[in-house]
Order: structure tokens, then sequence, then C-alpha cells
């Protein structure tokens, strides 16, 4: 672990101490304080540069899983924890199928001849290798499991948190392989100067020829196992062997209680892996010949060998995690000097103060229920206190005196089951915790009204869900932020809409067979209405016709209906319905079927109780197309559909 991780850890331990000391001699409450527990967690080991650029590994990214376990001693402050886990870090093959031979090697492998003695250009690394040079590859990932222990500190109140960890133990790993093999032709272009004695002088040098290469990294262990292999397909599908480590990691989290039972947590570590000792080089064998720049004049043939080792150290890595713990514990009592003690127990004798903490749920999901209304009685039935579940389905009520109560709650106006505390179960200082449980077997369609094509809720909009042929139909206001709830019976295909003056609503179907109550309460829909403006036209969707029919179908009844209800609503109001045609067929033809066709509309709205004075059919046959399909444009059956269509538009007053 690096070394500036250490004053962190032993500065938080200080401060801790402290605190923990602070509490010891000033507190005898009760509090709650989850003992034990048993998480998941994961996360990703973000890029190591030093990992990724050595030639021994060319590793990338990581990711890991983990089961975590710990408990806490009674002050909640100092524990003890563990994780069993499984690492996988990839390989990044870009970075081995693209290469420099190393040319001082070339020429320093060179021992016979005359051969120029090369005295600048060395360093160039014009020769390259790329992917189209490799004739065998073989590689993979370094993977491990994991089992480590060790110390932890918790900081903060209530339900948030800060942990601090430092785990050691063994890990398992095969740290993988990779392994090319190929041919590269070396022929250096002019450009490449490489300066040697000549006579009194100097000359310059260019080199042509042949060369194989091989590149690889693994582990000495796995490497003495395949060497003797014939080739190199054999070699690697021989398996690779485990190989036990140390591994250790220091990490913080934030971490934060949904419940007393629950956290969910997010944080960073830094990973120490030791490695076993590796084996990695980069061989090159072949044939060049030097030729004078410029000149091109061959002045020596020679042979060449050389092996460049690589070196390696232990690896370290930073991670980002997140995960969940479920916690195991009770209530504990802070013990204080006896001084202390004396002195709260007389408090607590005289003037007692106690809590009461109240948790809603659902009986089949085990769902919390948020925005819950809750009241606690006396034996009298009159009510001691109200409140409303936040968001964790919790509410607290505080400064309570001794006594029997009733708790009971209303969720979307049903009733919960009552849940009793007796005198004898409230504690001083103590938050103590009971449920109140919702058993309804109906739904609770939880939903959002908002105007079409538009993030705009709409409020005070009155919500409807309705089954005719059940004779069910209930309603409710939506709020300020356009939000609603329903009761929705557990089986039937009902429809929900929204009624409000100069608004026009959708209409859903919700069919309760598609849902399961006993893994759902909440129905989550959203209803959208249109703002209805004098003059601006509305489209009336799935009005369909059959061909050159104008009977009304069953489908354009309940599109109809909407209109039905938007006049109801808004009884003084006046509606033209349009119907409309594609091109096909002569301008007076479709001018008859359009009329007919708004006849038709107009008076299936009229059989529904919507006097006749208040609303007229107008056909428009083909003279307000939305596109370009006129007569003698070609055009898609998708194109000629969208001038198919029935329209309604409030007329203005005065027209």
């Amino acid at each position: 672990m690096k070394k500036n991780y250490l004053p962190l850890i032993a500065l938080m331990m200080c401060v801790q101490l402290i605190y923990g000391q602070s509490t010891t001699t000033s507190s005898t409450s009760q509090t709650f304080i989850p003992k034990s527990y048993i998480g998941m967690r994961g996360g990703y080991l973000l890029k190591s540069k030093y990992a990724n650029t050595n030639p021994m590994w060319y590793l990338k990214d990581g990711k890991f899983i983990e089961l975590n376990f710990g408990t806490r001693g009674n002050n909640g402050v100092f524990g003890f924890g563990g994780a069993l886990g499984y690492l996988n870090i990839a390989r990044d093959a870009s970075k081995w199928q693209s290469g420099t031979l190393n040319r001082k090697m070339i020429y320093d492998s060179i021992t016979g001849g005359t051969h120029p003695i090369i005295t600048s250009g060395l360093d160039d690394k014009s020769i390259t290798f790329s992917k189209q040079n490799i004739t065998d590859e073989y590689h993979k990932n370094f993977r491990g499991v994991y089992l480590l222990a060790g110390p932890e500190i918790w900081l903060g109140s209530k339900a948030f948190k800060v942990n601090a960890y430092l785990q050691a133990g063994i890990s398992y790993n095969k740290v993988g392989y990779y392994y090319i093999a190929g041919n590269k032709t070396i022929a250096d272009p002019a450009t490449v100067i490489l300066t040697g004695p000549f006579g009194a002088g100097t000359r310059n040098y260019i080199m042509k020829g042949d060369a194989v290469f091989e590149q690889f990294g693994m582990s000495n262990k796995y490497f003495s196992k395949i060497a003797m292999v014939g080739t190199p397909a054999a070699a690697f599908a021989i398996k690779e062997d485990g190989q036990l480590s140390f591994l250790a990691k220091a990490g913080v989290s934030a971490e934060y209680f949904v419940s007393p039972k629950i956290s969910i947590h997010a944080g960073a570590s830094y990973w120490y892996i030791a490695v076993p000792k590796m084996e990695g080089a980069q061989y090159a064998s072949g044939q060049v010949s030097y030729f004078t720049n410029p000149g091109n004049v061959n002045t020596n043939n020679q042979l060449f060998d050389y092996q460049d080792p690589y070196k390696t150290k232990n690896l370290g890595y930073i991670s980002a995690n997140v995960g969940v713990k479920y916690w195991i514990g009770g209530s504990h009592k802070t013990k204080a000097p006896k001084t202390v003690r004396t002195k709260k127990t007389k408090c607590c004798s005289t003037c007692p103060v106690y809590a009461l903490g109240v948790t809603a749920r659902d009986k089949y999901t085990k769902e919390i229920l948020p925005n819950t209304d809750v009241v606690i009685k006396n034996n009298a039935g009159e009510i001691i206190k109200t409140g409303k579940t936040n968001s964790f389905g919790v509410f607290v009520f505080e400064k309570i005196v001794a006594g029997d109560y009733t708790i009971s709650g209303l969720l979307n106006n049903v009733a919960l089951e009552n849940s009793n505390i007796k005198e004898s179960e409230l504690i001083c200082d103590q938050v103590i915790q009971k449920e109140i449980i919702y058993a309804d077997r109906n739904f609770i369609v939880k939903g959002r009204a908002f105007e079409c094509n538009s993030t705009t809720p709409i409020s005070g909009i009155n919500v409807v869900l309705e089954n005719i042929d059940l004779a069910f139909k209930k309603s409710t206001m939506t709020d300020a932020d356009g939000n609603f709830m329903l009761q929705l019976p557990e089986a039937g295909i009902f429809y929900l809409y929204g009624r409000k003056e100069n608004f026009l609503s959708q209409t859903e179907e919700v069919t309760s067979d598609n849902y399961n109550r006993d893994k759902n309460l909440f129905v989550k829909l959203e209803i959208c209405a249109e703002k209805v403006d004098c003059g601006k036209a509305i489209n009336l969707k799935n009005i369909l016709f059959d061909l050159d029919k104008y009977a009304i179908k069953a489908e354009a009844k309940k599109e109809l209906n909407r209109l039905v209800r938007f006049m109801q609503d808004n009884p003084s109001v006046k509606v033209e319905v349009g119907s409309h045609t594609d091109c096909r067929n002569t301008d007076s033809y479709n001018q008859t079927l359009s009329e007919n066709r708004a006849k038709a509309s107009v008076d299936y709205v009229v059989s529904q109780g919507i006097a006749s004075n208040r609303i007229t059919g107008k056909g428009y046959g083909e003279t307000q197309l939305l596109n370009k399909c006129a007569d003698g444009v070609s055009c898609s059956e998708a194109e000629h559909s969208i001038n198919r269509r029935t329209e309604m538009k409030v007329i203005c007053p005065g027209k």
C-alpha cells in the first residue's frame, strides 16, 4: 500500500477515538446500532499507467465483485471486516499488436566481419511492426480469487456514515499471458541516418534485411511448463496453474442507511497486488545488410540474434466501487460513568422523554410506503400525534409521554392494519421501532398528468379510472406537480383519463391481469391531455373507416368518446368535426366521402347526449393535405395515410 494512505487512516482513527471518548462520558442514550453485515460490492479497477505500458504486462482496466462481511464493536465505531471476491484484469491487445524491433540490439548482436561501428542513429525506432506482421498470437487475462480481512472505522451519525478500511490476505491468481510471433522486412528509408567511420572521415548507412521476432510476458512457472513444447498452438493449449500471492487494499466509502437493515455505499480503494516471478522478452533474429547512404552500395552482410528481457514489479490499482449491505443488529445502551448515569436516571424518573419510530410496509411485496399518514391514539381513542412517512417509509414521533398507544395509518384513503405499543416497551431516550401493514389487495395507480408533447404537469385535472361493465368508477384530483393516486382492482380492464376545462385527454387502457399483486403494489402510469384553443385543429386518432365507407367502427367510438367527455366538461363550447381524405380518386368523390364521414362522426357524438346545435361536421376532401402527396405525385401508403384524418376544433365565439 502506498505510504501516503497511512497518515489518512491514522488521522481518522485518532479523530474517532476522541469522538468515541466524548460519547462515553456524556451520554447514556440507547440507540439502534447495526452490528454485523453481509453484502455485495463490485466495481472497476482503473487502468494503471505502469501495467499498461510495461511490455511484461500490457494490462488495462479490470473488474471485481466480492462478498463483504463484518461486525462492529459496541460503540459502533471500530469494526472488523472481510471480503471474498473475484478479480479480472483485461489485457490491452493494441499494445502488443504494434511495436518496434530494437535497432541497437540488432547491431550489438553482430560479432563477425568488418561491419561498420555505428556511432549514432541506433536509438531510432523506425523498425516497426503491426498486426499484419504477426503470424501467431495468444493471450489470457489476469484473473484471481481472494480472501481479505482487516480493521474498519465508522464515522458519522444517523443515516449517513463514512467507512474506512484496511484489508490484507491471500489471492489465488492466474496472471495470464500474451505471446506473439511474426516476420518483419527491414528497409530503412533514406531519411534514417546511421553514422559510422570511413577512412579518415565518416560515412552514413541504411540497413535492409529480414527478421523473425517473438514477444511475450507470463509467469516464470508457466514459461517453464510450456518452453519445451513444439508449436505455440500446442504450448498454449496447456492449462495455466494458479499461484498464491499477497493482496491488500485500503479504501474509503460513503454509506447511506436506507433503513436500519439496508445500506448502500459508493467509494474508492487502492489495491496492492504482489505478483510471482515473471518471464518476458523480445527475441529477434535474421540477416541484414548495410548500404551506403547516399549511393546504395552494399558494404556488409551480417547475421543477428538478440534477446531483450523485460522487467516487472508488483501491481498497484485504484478502484471505484458501489455496493449494498444487509445489517443484523439491535439496540445498544452506551455506558457512562456512574455519576453521569445517576444524573440521567434521575431525569428519566421525573421528566421522561420517549420516541416512537413507525415504518409503513406492504404486506405482500414488503415495500416501504412513503407519504403514508400515521396517527397514534391513546386508550381513550384520542389522537395524540400525527405525521406522514418520509421517502424511506418512516416517521418518528418524538417527545411522547409514557402510555399504551394504538398506531394506525392511511394510504390513499385505505386504512393500514393497526399496531400497538405498551408503556412497558418504551425506554427513555430510545427510538422504539414499530410497523404498520398495508394489507389491501388492490393495486395503487401512481401516476402523473402532463400536457401532450411536453413535460408541463397539469394540476387540478380530475383523473378518472373506470370500468363500465363492473360499474366501477374512481376519481381524484392531481396536485400542483400533476401527481395522482387511485385504487386499481386486482382483476379487470379499466380506462384512465382526465377531465378539465379546455383540455382534451388521452385514454389509457389498464389491464390488472398484467400485474401480480404479490410482486407489485404500485402501477406507474402517465396520461396526457391537449390544451384546446378555439380554431386550433386537434387530430382524433383511430377514427378509421373501411375503404369507400363511412360507418363508425368500434375503435373509432373509443376516440369519439374522448370528444364527448370534452364537450360534457365544457358545456358552452361548440365544436367542428372535420374529415379529410388523401388525393386518390376524384376531387368530387373525395369531397362527398369526407362529408359523409364527418356527418357520421357528428351523428355518433349527438347519440351520446350532446346537443346537435353544439357540433357541426365538415368534409374537406383532399383540399388540406399535410404533405407533398397531391395528384400526380408518387407516395407510399404510409405517406397517404397522414392525409386521411379526422380533426376537431373549437369554434371561436362569434363565428
